[in-house]
């Protein structure tokens, strides 16, 4: 049974555009929108459009229109106590930024979703969900306190 998996935010010392943060996951030119995997985590985001294999888990379609894509995660094919992280891409701003994102965690092997976020060397976690939450999705809402040169990170 997984117990975490956990979005990251990711931020060099070099500009980009933080608008690119804005996704719907459906271009197939950059299917996870500029973010990453970690290489070194105990599974893989699966990006979707429909139902999930197993219906009694997952949601019949993203939040939209149903038939876009999302990213999910297979807690059943993640070992106990694995960890699986998802990377932005770079931002740098000295303003605040709202991350706003839709998640749904209903089934069988569930999880705790989170999200950290490393400033002046230290990471702390700023949103949390833990356990069943329901069977429609969900908006995670958290404003990351941005300052010039703060990297945004997970371990």
């Amino acid at each position: 049974m997984l117990e975490e998996a956990t979005i990251y935010w990711w931020m060099e010392k070099i500009r980009n555009e933080y608008a690119r943060l804005g996704c719907s996951f459906d271009d197939e030119g950059l299917p996870l929108c500029g973010w990453t995997q970690s290489g070194d985590d105990a599974g893989d985001w699966i990006r979707n459009s429909g139902a999930t294999p197993n219906p009694s888990t997952g949601p019949p379609g993203d939040h939209t229109t149903g038939s876009s894509f999302y990213l999910y995660l297979d807690s059943a094919s993640v070992g106990a106590g694995g960890g699986v992280r998802l990377l932005s891409p770079s931002i740098n701003t000295n303003q605040n930024v709202c991350l706003s994102f839709w998640y749904h965690m209903f089934g069988d092997e569930l999880m705790t979703l989170n999200v950290h976020v490393l400033a002046d060397g230290v990471e702390r976690r700023v949103w949390r969900a833990e356990g069943q939450q329901s069977s429609a999705w969900l908006q995670g809402t958290v404003t990351i306190q941005a300052k010039p040169d703060t990297q945004v990170s997970g371990p």
